[in-house]
This record gives C-alpha cells, sequence and structure tokens, in this order.
C-alpha cells in the first residue's frame, strides 16, 4: 500500500464550518428509490453520520444529487471537495466544467491520498468507476474506437479482479485494473478507527468491501431490485493498519 501521508496542508486543517451554511449541499432527489435492506434504519444512520468527529472528505466530487444518507444532516464539519482531475479538462459544457471545479477543494487521486494514517472522520464517494477511466477522456477529446475498446477492457480486468479477491486468488497487492477496490484500501488507512465510509457499490464490490475489514452498519437498494446498494460502512475500533 503507500507509506503514511503528510496532512493536506493548513488551509483544511481548521475544518470546522457548519455544513449547512456551506453553499455545497447534499439533499437527495433519489430518497423514494431506496429501502433499507439491513443494519440501522436511516434515522439511526443519520444520527451516527451526524456525530463523527475529525475532517470530511468527498473523493470524486462536487456530487450535484446528493446522497441517501446524507438528506437533511448537519454534519460536524464542512467537506473537502477533491476530485482526481479538473472538470474542464473534460468534453463537455465549459461553463458547467468552471462552475463544477470552483467546488473543489484540492486535486488528487482517491487510490493515494494525501492524508495520515487514521486521520479522517467521514469519506464519501458516489458513483466512482470501477476501472480508471482516464483513457475514456484522453486530452479533453472524443476518444477513438480503439481507446473505447481499450477501457472497455480494463473494466473486464477490473471485474475479474474483484472476483479473483473474493476467491482468494489474489491478494490485494496483485489488483491492478480495479480502481474501486484501490479507492476502498486507501479509504481504510485513512480513516480513523470507528470512522465513516458513505459511498454505493454492486453485490461484489460490497463484499469484497468487507473483506477488507470494514463493516457495513445500514445498507439500502433501490426498490426496483437491481445490483445497486447505497450504505454507510465503519472501519472497526480495533483495526491496525499494515503497511
Amino acid at each position: 500500500m503507500v507509506d503514511k501521508k503528510k496532512k493536506i496542508g493548513s488551509k483544511h486543517e481548521k475544518n470546522n464550518i457548519d455544513a449547512l451554511k456551506y453553499p455545497y449541499a447534499f439533499p437527495s432527489d433519489r430518497l423514494h428509490e431506496y429501502e433499507l435492506v439491513g443494519g440501522l434504519s436511516l434515522a439511526e444512520a443519520k444520527e451516527v453520520i451526524s456525530k463523527v468527529e475529525g475532517p470530511i472528505v468527498e473523493i470524486g466530487g462536487p456530487t450535484d444529487d446528493g446522497y441517501f444518507y446524507l438528506d437533511g444532516v448537519s454534519l460536524k464539519s464542512k467537506p473537502i471537495i477533491t476530485n482526481k482531475v479538473s472538470f474542464q479538462t473534460f468534453p463537455i459544457d465549459q461553463d458547467i466544467a468552471a462552475q463544477l471545479d470552483q467546488q473543489i477543494d484540492v486535486f488528487f487521486d482517491g487510490r493515494d491520498m494525501p492524508y495520515m494514517d487514521d486521520s479522517l472522520g467521514i469519506v464519501m464517494m458516489s458513483y466512482i468507476t470501477r476501472a480508471d477511466d482516464a483513457k475514456l477522456f484522453p486530452e479533453g477529446r472524443e476518444p477513438t474506437q480503439e481507446e473505447i475498446d481499450l477501457t472497455n477492457q480494463c473494466f473486464d480486468k477490473a471485474d475479474q479482479e474483484v472476483q479473483d479477491f473474493l476467491e482468494d486468488n489474489i491478494t490485494s497487492e496483485d489488483i491492478k485494473e480495479s480502481y474501486i477496490l484501490k479507492i476502498y484500501e486507501e479509504v481504510m488507512r485513512v480513516l480513523r478507527p470507528g470512522g465513516l465510509f458513505i459511498t454505493n457499490s454492486n453485490k461484489s464490490e460490497l463484499r469484497a468491501l468487507e473483506k477488507i475489514g470494514f463493516k457495513v452498519i445500514s445498507l439500502s437498494t433501490d426498490d426496483e431490485g437491481h445490483d445497486s446498494f447505497e450504505y454507510v460502512a465503519q472501519k472497526p475500533q480495533n483495526y491496525k493498519y499494515q503497511n
């Protein structure tokens, strides 16, 4: 994995602004689409989330339509919004891209975060790609068919790595293409014991998250029965990170 990291810097060390006063809010217009399938009730999960101390980081933000478990929750501190690259590098409306970039506090790869071990209170992440899709948006232009084919191959390899990891055919050190599993490992490193990971994934990735060591304390799924889950996972209080 990675060695201990330095703190993100003085800009974010005093991160105690009331989230309700922060322009980046977390309302969800999808509450009616989900139903609780395990663990704490929605109200109980929100109460746990609202009491967590420590820095809060969103990977791959800003998220425009909120999170199921964060709707109406008053967080203890202002979330630090991060992303890997500027939206202005994507082939999208540049005015919209600039507005999105203005909400991002710091750029870094979620697989290699500039935080010390056991330092964050909450990490949140919504609909992050399963494999590194940088090849799909090369240099801000439309991809060629060859690039699309190569990206699809990476996604297929990523899916296979998840299965191999679950079946003990490979260890986390062997993972090359599964972007999301690398992020899971890194989130486990940077969260404080008892810290929360609020995210979503499919059933296989959820099982892999639990195998890495997280405890899912509340789990919801869409009411169509699809393989899509939103959940709150917790780093165990007694977890000891191994470099």
